[in-house]
């Protein structure tokens, strides 16, 4: 039987590469605040035409922005959760020392 751009039933399940769990595909789809995961292609591609079905449902724009998401949005994520934790951690109270081991000064 040849591959179709029909989804694949609502109980088929693959295990995500990136979550490390089983999912279905509709979680795929709308991954990303409403876009595709971008790696459901190379994810479903086995189980049926994703990138026909892709081609379909989403509308020029969403397609050419799938293709090409916006460069260094991992990164600029990753820039702004180290300056947030560098922030909580000044904003901490300095911890008292620890006792002292041995005698003390006389």
């Amino acid at each position: 039987m040849g591959r179709t751009t029909d989804p694949p039933a609502k109980d088929k399940v693959i295990l995500c590469p990136s979550l490390g769990h089983l999912i279905w595909f509709s979680y795929c789809r709308s991954e990303q605040n409403g876009a595709p995961c971008p790696r459901i292609v190379s994810c479903w591609y086995e189980h049926f035409l994703v990138e026909d079905f892709l081609r379909q449902e989403l509308t020029p724009e969403e397609w050419d922005k799938f293709l090409h998401p916006p460069s260094g949005d991992k990164i600029s994520h990753l820039l702004c959760l180290i300056g947030e934790a560098e922030k909580a951690i000044q904003s901490r109270p300095t911890r008292l020392q620890p006792p002292s081991r041995g005698r003390p000064e006389a």
